[in-house]
C-alpha cells in the first residue's frame, strides 16, 4: 500500500472513531429533548401522525421523528404551534428546533400561530408562565378544560378537527405526488420459462404501433427491437406521419424485408392522429406501442401476454424504462394507478393493453396538442385493471420522445385540459344546475401569498355582509405551512368551502374547480390578491344578470390606483366598435349556467386571457355585452398585476378569433376608461 494510501485509510479509521463520544453525548441531549417536550403537554401525537402518514409505538419516538425528520420536512407538533410562524426565516435551518425555543425563551415578537395569542394568554393567567409547556402547554393541559380560544369565537375542539382535515387532504395529496416519482424493484430480465404457464395453443397477435417522423435514423433500431421480442406472434404497423427525410423508404425496405410489417403514409396530423390511423389497421388481440426512437428490451410483450392471459385485466406496462447512455432507471408509470389523477407521468412504451378495451375508450384524442397519452390512459383506467410489471421494458434516447413522456418539459396548460376532462362530467354539472340555492358564488383560487388569500376571502365577505353568498377557496399545490393558515384562519366562517389539488394549477383551472365545487346561480372570480375596495360583489353579480349581458366587471385597478389591465388588443373606431380590450379575469361575474353551457374556463388562454376567451365562447349574436359595474372597485396587488398580461402569441390568436365577426359596444365612458361598457 501506498504512503497516500495508508493515510487515507488512518484519516478514514479514525474519522470513524471520533463521534463516539459525540455520538453519546448527541444522543444524550436527544433524549432530554423529548423528555423536555413530551412534558410541555403540547405535543399532539395524532395531529403528528396524520401529518407523516404513519402510526408511531408511543409518543416518544414519534417525538423522535418530528427531531429527526419531520421539522425540516415543515411538519408541525401541534396544532396551535407552527414552526414557520414562530420563526419565519429560520425555522427550518435553525439549530436549535422551534418548538424546544419556544420553551427555552418563549414566544418572541411573532407568536407561535395566529390562533393562539400567547402573550394575551399569560397576561390573563400569568401562572402559565411556569408551566413545562409555557402558555401553550398550560392551555392545552388545563384541568378545568376551558378550551377558549382568547379573541376567537371558537374553542380549541372546535378548531382541532378542521385543522386535521386539512392536514388529511395535504397528506393524501403530497404523498401522491412523491409515489409517482417512486419505483420499487425491477427486474432487468424476464423469466422466459413463465412462457409455458400459457395454455397450449394460446398465441395471441400483438399488435404494435409505432408513429414516426422524421426519423430515419433511429428508426431501424427500435424495427429491430421489435424482431428480437422472444414472443414472435406480433405484427408491426409503422405510420409515417408526413416526414421530410428519408423515413419513409427507410420504412418501406424494412417491410419489405419481414411480411409481419405494414407501413402506412399519411399527410402530417400528429401522433395521436398517426396511432389512430395505427388503430385501424390493427387485427391482434393486444395492441402495444413503441415510439420510433424507443427500443424494447426483448421480453416486453412476452411478459405482457403472459400476464394478461387469464382476461382479468385489461392493460399491463412495465414499471421502468432505461436512457441510453445512463445508469438509472427512469418511471414510466406510477406504481399506484390511481396517482396518475394528480401527475401525468405516462410512457406509452411500456403500455400493452387488449384490443377491446382501446374500442371502448375510443382511441386518442386528437384534438389535444400534448398529453393525449395521458388522457388516454386516465380513460382506460375507468375501464379495468392495468397490471405494473416490476421490470425495464425499454430504453429510451437521452432526447426527448415524440410522445409527452417527458411530462415536466411540456406546457401545464395541457395537462390542465386533459385534468378538466376526467373531472365531473360538464353534462352532469349542467343537470345539476337548477339545485344552485345561493345567490352567488365567489370563486377564489388560492395563489401567492396565503396572507393575499385570506384578505381577499374577508373583504369580499365584507362587501356581502347578510347577503346569500358562499365563498370557494382552491389552492393549488402550496406548502402545509400555507394550506393550514388558511384553513385555520378562515374555518370559522360558515359560508366558505375549501378545495384542494395536489399540483400547482393555473387561475383558470382552480376556478373551475371552485366552480364544480359551488352552488351559486352565479359567480364572482376573486384570484388570491385581489381585494373589494369598493361595492359589492352581490352588485357584480346582479350586474351579469341584466339582459344582454354575458357577464360584468368591476373596475379593476392595480396597488398604484391606475386602471388594469392596461392594454388592448387592438384600437376602436368613432363608432364604438372595435376590436376588444384585455377583458380582466380578476372580479368577473358569470351566470352560472352561462359558464356550464362552454363547460368553463379554458386553461390554454392563461395567463390573462381567460376572460376574453369566454366572452367570445359565450356570445351568441354579433355584439357580446361585458357591463362594467363602476362601483364595484377591485384592487390587484403587484404579484397578481403580473399574471395578467397575456404573451403576444394569445394575444394575436383572440384578436383572430374576434376579427371572426364577434364584437364589444362601447360608449364615450368605455372608451375613456379603456373598458368595455354593455347596456345599462
Amino acid at each position: 500500500m501506498s504512503a497516500a494510501g495508508a493515510l487515507r485509510r488512518r484519516l478514514r479509521t479514525t474519522t470513524r472513531r471520533v463521534p463516539v463520544v459525540g455520538s453519546r453525548l448527541r444522543q444524550h441531549d436527544h433524549a432530554a429533548a423529548i423528555r423536555k417536550i413530551q412534558r410541555s403537554g403540547i405535543f399532539d401525537r395524532e395531529w403528528y401522525e396524520v401529518q407523516r402518514g404513519r402510526r408511531f409505538p408511543d409518543e416518544p419516538q414519534a417525538i423522535a421523528d418530528y427531531l429527526g425528520r419531520g421539522r425540516e420536512a415543515g411538519l408541525s407538533p401541534s396544532p396551535l404551534f407552527e414552526p414557520a410562524w414562530f420563526a419565519p426565516k429560520s425555522w427550518r435551518r435553525a439549530a436549535v428546533d422551534p418548538l424546544l425555543s419556544y420553551l427555552a425563551r418563549g414566544a418572541g415578537k411573532h407568536g407561535i400561530h395566529p390562533l393562539f395569542d400567547d402573550a394575551a394568554y399569560l397576561r390573563r393567567y400569568p401562572a402559565a408562565a411556569r408551566h413545562p409547556g409555557r402558555a401553550l402547554g398550560h392551555f392545552l393541559t388545563r384541568p378545568d378544560g376551558d378550551d377558549r380560544l382568547l379573541g376567537r369565537r371558537r374553542r380549541y375542539r372546535e378548531v382541532r378537527p378542521a385543522l386535521l382535515a386539512a392536514q388529511l387532504t395535504w397528506r393524501e395529496q403530497n404523498q401522491n405526488v412523491r409515489r409517482a416519482r417512486r419505483h420499487g424493484p425491477v427486474l432487468d430480465e424476464w423469466d422466459a420459462s413463465l412462457l409455458h404457464t400459457l395454455p397450449a395453443g394460446h398465441r395471441p397477435l400483438v399488435s404494435v404501433l409505432m408513429p414516426v417522423r422524421d426519423q430515419a435514423t433511429q428508426l431501424v433500431a427500435a424495427v429491430a427491437s421489435v424482431q428480437a421480442q422472444s414472443w414472435s406472434h406480433w405484427e408491426l404497423i409503422v405510420v409515417d406521419d408526413g416526414s421530410s427525410d428519408a423515413t419513409a423508404e427507410v420504412a418501406t425496405l424494412l417491410a419489405a424485408s419481414d411480411p409481419r410489417i405494414r407501413v402506412v403514409s399519411t399527410p402530417p396530423r400528429g401522433v395521436a392522429a398517426a396511432r389512430n390511423r395505427a388503430l385501424q389497421e390493427a387485427t391482434g388481440t393486444y395492441v402495444a406501442f413503441l415510439d420510433s426512437d424507443n427500443i424494447w428490451t426483448p421480453h416486453q410483450l412476452a411478459a405482457a401476454v403472459v400476464a394478461l392471459a387469464d382476461g382479468r385485466a385489461i392493460a399491463t406496462h412495465a414499471t421502468a424504462a432505461r436512457r441510453i447512455g445512463i445508469d438509472r432507471h427512469d418511471l414510466t408509470f406510477p406504481t399506484d394507478i390511481t396517482v396518475l389523477q394528480e401527475v401525468p407521468r405516462v410512457d406509452l412504451n411500456a403500455l400493452v393493453v387488449t384490443r377491446t378495451a382501446v374500442g371502448q375508450v375510443g382511441g386518442f384524442a386528437e384534438d389535444l396538442a400534448r398529453y393525449e397519452d395521458w388522457d388516454f390512459v386516465l380513460r382506460l383506467t375507468k375501464l379495468g385493471q392495468i397490471i405494473p410489471l416490476p421490470l425495464v421494458g425499454s430504453w429510451a434516447h437521452q432526447d426527448l420522445s415524440i410522445t409527452t413522456r417527458a411530462s415536466d418539459v411540456e406546457p401545464p396548460e395541457w395537462a390542465e385540459v386533459v385534468l378538466g376532462r376526467h373531472q365531473r362530467p360538464w353534462d352532469q354539472v349542467r343537470d345539476e344546475l337548477p339545485g344552485r340555492f345561493h345567490e352567488v358564488s365567489v370563486l377564489v383560487p388560492a395563489i401567492g401569498r396565503w396572507t393575499d388569500t385570506v384578505t381577499t376571502v374577508r373583504t369580499a365577505l365584507a362587501s356581502a355582509a347578510n347577503l346569500d353568498v358562499e365563498v370557494v377557496v382552491v389552492q393549488g399545490g402550496g406548502t402545509r405551512f400555507s394550506w393550514t393558515m388558511i384553513v385555520a384562519n378562515l374555518f370559522h366562517e360558515k359560508r366558505i368551502r375549501f378545495r384542494r389539488t395536489g399540483q400547482p394549477r393555473s387561475i383558470a383551472y382552480l376556478a373551475n374547480v371552485a366552480f364544480l365545487a359551488s352552488r351559486g346561480r352565479t359567480v364572482v372570480i376573486l384570484p388570491g390578491g385581489a381585494t373589494v375596495v369598493a361595492g359589492s360583489v352581490v352588485e357584480l353579480a346582479r350586474a351579469a344578470t341584466r339582459e344582454g349581458a354575458v357577464a360584468a366587471q368591476p373596475l379593476v385597478v392595480d396597488s398604484r390606483g391606475g386602471l388594469w389591465p392596461p392594454g388592448r388588443l387592438g384600437s376602436q373606431d368613432d363608432s364604438g366598435w372595435g376590436a376588444p380590450p384585455l377583458l380582466s379575469l380578476v372580479g368577473s361575474a358569470v351566470v352560472a349556467t352561462a359558464l356550464a353551457a362552454v363547460d368553463g374556463l379554458d386553461p390554454r388562454c392563461s395567463p390573462g386571457g381567460e376572460m376574453s376567451d369566454l366572452v367570445l365562447r359565450l356570445a351568441a349574436g354579433p355584439e357580446a355585452v361585458v357591463v362594467v359595474e363602476s362601483s364595484v372597485r377591485v384592487e390587484v396587488n403587484d404579484a397578481l398585476e403580473s399574471l395578467g398580461r397575456p404573451d403576444p402569441e394569445l394575444t394575436d390568436r383572440l384578436a383572430e378569433r374576434w376579427d371572426a365577426g364577434v364584437r364589444l359596444r362601447f360608449d364615450d365612458a368605455g372608451r375613456k376608461l379603456g373598458l368595455a361598457l354593455g347596456r345599462r
